[in-house]
């Protein structure tokens, strides 16, 4: 694909529970993310012990801070339901040398608390909305809705790559599409680019 073929643009978000990481930690750590709404944290450490003390803002909007403590590599689960983390909110004390790190956001019964974060904007891409030929209908027990399939072709980048359950939105009409299946690399004897499969979703506009 040449970045002239493609006749729009879009703004690509992505969901994601991760409010820190995966990354190799550090001694004090700033989030990436304040969770959606209230959560409790699952914590994953690699190898070693120690401890991970994360500091924020609880339900009741009080200062609170939580200390779990590792004896090996594994999970560990904060009981305070956080709204925010402090800058600079996460620290560590490990023996050894620092593990990678990540943090989930749940919910009270265990519920991935995802959310869309930006990846890039005014992405060039060339959509056919005419190849699946028509729109689709689902007959679903509560009713029907439309559901438009779509293939699109992404300019390709050394900096991100697209994934299924990706969010496209149309930079000129606002329209949104959820990338399906997964993307494939193309590029023998042509410029590289990503080929996906996309649906429309209904009430996007």
């Amino acid at each position: 694909m040449i970045i002239s073929s493609a006749h729009r643009s879009f703004t690509v978000r992505r969901k994601t529970a991760y409010v820190l990481g995966p990354i190799v930690a550090s001694a004090t750590m700033t989030a990436d993310r304040q969770p959606i709404r209230e959560s409790v944290f699952q914590v994953q450490m690699g190898a070693g012990s120690g401890t991970v003390e994360i500091s924020g803002t609880d339900s009741t909007g009080a200062a609170a801070s939580e200390t779990l403590t590792f004896i090996s590599a594994g999970f560990r689960q904060t009981t305070t339901r956080f709204v925010s983390v402090d800058v600079d909110g996460i620290s560590i004390t490990w023996s050894g040398a620092l593990p990678n790190i990540e943090i989930k956001s749940l919910g009270p019964d265990g519920s991935l608390q995802n959310q869309d974060y930006p990846v890039v904007s005014g992405w060039p891409m060339y959509m056919d909305r005419s190849r699946p030929s028509r729109a689709m209908w689902k007959g679903e027990r509560s009713g029907s809705a439309e559901e438009e399939p779509v293939f699109v072709l992404i300019q390709w980048s050394n900096n991100w790559s697209p994934r299924e359950g990706d969010i496209l939105i149309d930079d000129h009409s606002s329209e949104q599409f959820v990338l399906t299946g997964t993307p494939v690399l193309e590029g023998f004897n042509r410029v590289s680019h990503w080929e996906c499969w996309g649906m429309r979703r209904e009430g996007s506009l």
